[in-house]
């Protein structure tokens, strides 16, 4: 048995290990694979620390920060624990930093007892530390394999219980999980790697959670208090929200073989269609065996709309609207009832029966005439009339719609007017609405295309001129706020800004009511290239009318990155502008950026993606490298380009398949040929259909911004 935690426990390590270098909370460049890096003993290092400290003594101690610094990036770890050493004795302004880094670079060389003793002093001395959480974390984990189970279950408990960083909670969860394994907690170190699995189940520490659980269970049966069907039946849906469907069957199987009541017979095979993802026609078995069990049941509703879409995705239309108006038929009150209406229409509208179309979008509006759904019912029943050529008709259900439209969609129902205007010989109306709508500025979009029909180029926005924020000096507060500003102001004096964003969200928490303790968090955001922050604190300023419109426009729409943007576009002859505005819609400029379909960094690459450009353009990146902005705009632009070469250089369709694939837009293109903004109307996925309009409207944006001669500000050049 103790061999079974022990081996249990190093397999933690190594898979906790294997995504330590993905935390965005570490100030860290990817590893840059230095070939005369090397581990050096204890004794080593005693006998070589004596030189490095002589020869860093009389260095001022910010240099030898910044020079520890540099060191730890390029893992260079003998020169970051001497330089290091010696900054947090002499920096107290940036002691905490010191300490953080040094106590890593013992922990990566291997002296783990000194970087546990290094890590407590940061926690105790410097408790307020945006590095405190990360240090306790560290420190936990030392003394868990320094033999330690208390002191580290401990500490990570009351980080758990403390922190608000998702990514240290669930690593501070796993070493507690593992310290109770240590000390022969068996129930409580299964429950608590439950704990993991239910509430961050497709973060780095489900997969070792799961495997303490069951290595525990299958050790210790006992651990698990519920009788069999509850835990099979539990497991597995568990299993399904952890991605894992095979497994899922299995505990399906088991809960069946059972025999449990006709409900929970339902909820099984609801289970398991759920795992049948992947296999269409058993999916369709597993729904329709759940509807015979459960007519009524809370899944039923769903369940016809998988079915329905299930076949429509087979192109079996009439099977589909089958089942789409057996679900409002029987449900017309469950809230996929509008949306299975509106889906009714595009059924018939993939079968070229328009008319048919407009009907079920009418009956849509008739029967919920207050919901989203509705909207874009009322505008495809308009626009059916236009793929018809009743161009007049069209123009005078638009004209209608616009007028009881909410101030969000207006724009839509007035460039469909004026289409179909235009397309019935009124040019002049047709011609006055469309410059009417190109100097809009309740959307982007519209707008955009308005301006295209008349050749009009992109206005100067007022915002174009408005004033940037600048930080100037570091303010003076009383207070704990305080603490951080004086870090703020000693990365500023080091030249490492890029450290400062940290302490900046630190400030704005403390911030309250201060408005220019607030403008200058905002300002500060801004010139260290923190563009995610910035936005997102732009957006809530503006919402409490804490900023002028104007300046807020332009921190919305930043050039972020612009100087590895505009080389990238260049080299792959791209607008950078389109560049810009798909970043902006991918990632809104965070470089951690991770999605629920593992896509990566600033440009949402898969890795598999990537892998493919990486190899034609030569370069070597691991999936790790997508955090990195330059890696990420390099293969990100390099995929536009091929994209450019499949689709003629056609925008509309290249970023299309950007987002719903090559394959989809070549099905699209297929069934809807026509002109671009019809086109877009008519794409089948609903997010890439708002996509499309979203980064195609983000490039007049910037354009109105930054295109036409607009001042320069200093955001525009950083990197």
């Amino acid at each position: 048995m103790q061999a079974l935690r022990w081996i249990v426990m190093l397999l933690a390590f190594s898979v906790v290990g294997a995504f330590a270098a993905e935390r965005a909370s570490l100030p860290r460049v990817h590893d840059m694979a230095n070939p005369e890096r090397q581990l050096v003993s204890g004794t080593e290092l005693a006998q070589r620390l004596p030189f490095e400290r002589n020869k860093i003594e009389p260095i001022d101690p910010k240099t030898a920060f910044v020079e520890g610094y540099q060191a730890y990036e390029h893992r260079d770890l003998i020169a970051t624990i001497g330089r290091m050493q010696f900054a947090a004795s002499q920096l107290p302004d940036l002691a905490d930093y010191a300490l953080f880094y040094l106590a890593s670079a013992e922990r990566d060389n291997g002296d783990s007892q000194s970087a546990a003793n290094d890590f407590s002093r940061l926690m105790l001395s410097y408790p307020q530390s945006v590095w405190s959480d990360d240090a306790g974390l560290e420190f936990a984990r030392l003394e868990l394999k320094l033999g330690h189970p208390d002191y580290a279950m401990a500490t990570a408990t009351r980080l758990a219980d403390t922190t608000n960083k998702p990514m240290v909670e669930q690593n501070a969860r796993l070493t507690i999980a593992y310290a109770l394994l240590a000390t022969d907690s068996w129930r409580d170190a299964y429950n608590q790697a439950q704990i993991i699995r239910h509430k961050f189940p497709t973060g780095p520490a489900d997969l070792p959670a799961r495997q303490l659980a069951y290595a525990t269970l299958q050790a210790h049966p006992q651990v698990v208090n519920a009788p069999p069907l509850e835990y099979h039946r539990a497991e597995a849906a568990l299993l399904l929200r952890e991605g894992q469907a095979k497994a899922a069957m299995g505990q399906i199987q088991a809960a069946m073989a059972l025999r449990p009541p006709r409900s929970i017979q339902a909820e099984l095979t609801w289970l398991s269609a759920e795992a049948a993802r992947s296999q269409p026609d058993r999916m369709k078995v597993e729904l329709q065996l759940y509807l015979e069990l459960a007519p009524r049941g809370t899944k039923a509703a769903p369940a016809l709309n998988k079915l329905a879409h299930l076949y429509w995705h087979e192109n079996d239309t009439r099977t589909a609207r089958l089942y789409f108006r057996r679900l409002t038929r029987e449900f017309p009150h469950d809230e996929l009832a509008p949306t299975t209406m509106f889906e009714i229409g595009r059924t018939y509208e993939e079968d070229n029966n328009l008319l048919s179309a407009r009907l079920a979008y009418l009956d849509l509006v008739r029967r919920y005439p207050r919901t989203e759904a509705a909207v874009d019912g009322r505008f495809r029943s308009g626009f059916m009339l236009y793929m018809l050529g009743r161009y007049q008709q069209a123009a005078a259900e638009f004209s209608e719609s616009r007028a009881h439209a909410a101030s969000s969609v207006r724009d839509m129902f007035t460039y469909w007017q004026a289409r179909a205007l235009e397309n019935s010989g009124e040019k002049i109306e047709s011609r006055r609405l469309f410059e009417s709508l190109a100097h809009s500025t309740s959307s982007n979009y519209y707008p955009a295309l308005a301006a295209m029909r008349i050749n009009q180029a992109a206005e100067v926005l007022p915002a174009a001129f408005a004033a940037d924020l600048t930080a100037g000096v570091v303010p003076s507060v009383n207070g704990p706020v305080q603490f951080h500003l004086t870090r703020v102001e000693a990365l500023r004096d080091l030249a490492l800004r890029q450290l400062e964003a940290p302490e900046l969200r630190a400030v704005e928490g403390y911030s309250g009511g201060n408005r220019a303790l607030r403008k200058f968090v905002l300002a500060e955001l801004q010139s260290v290239g923190a563009w995610f922050d910035a936005i997102q604190m732009a957006m809530r300023m503006a919402a409490q009318d804490e900023i002028d419109p104007a300046a807020a426009e332009r921190i919305r729409y930043p050039r972020g990155f612009w100087n590895l943007v505009t080389t990238a576009s260049d080299r792959n002859k791209l607008d950078p502008y389109l560049v810009t505005a798909l970043i902006r819609q991918e990632s809104l400029f965070n470089p951690q950026a991770r999605s629920s379909s593992d896509a990566r960094g600033l440009m949402q690459l898969l890795p598999a993606t990537a892998d493919h450009y990486a190899a034609a353009a030569g370069i070597t990146a691991t999936a790790v490298d997508l955090y990195d902005p330059n890696t990420s705009i390099q293969l990100g632009t390099a995929y536009l380009r091929a994209l450019m070469g499949m689709f003629g250089d056609d925008i509309f369709k290249v970023v299309a398949a950007y987002n719903g694939g090559e394959h989809s837009v070549s099905q699209w293109n297929a069934r809807y040929p026509g002109d671009n903004d019809q086109w877009v109307e008519n794409i089948g996925f609903h997010e890439t259909r708002d996509y499309v309009k979203k980064v195609i409207g983000g490039m007049r944006e910037y354009r109105q911004l930054y295109g036409s001669g607009s001042a320069v500000s200093a955001s525009t050049h950083r990197q």
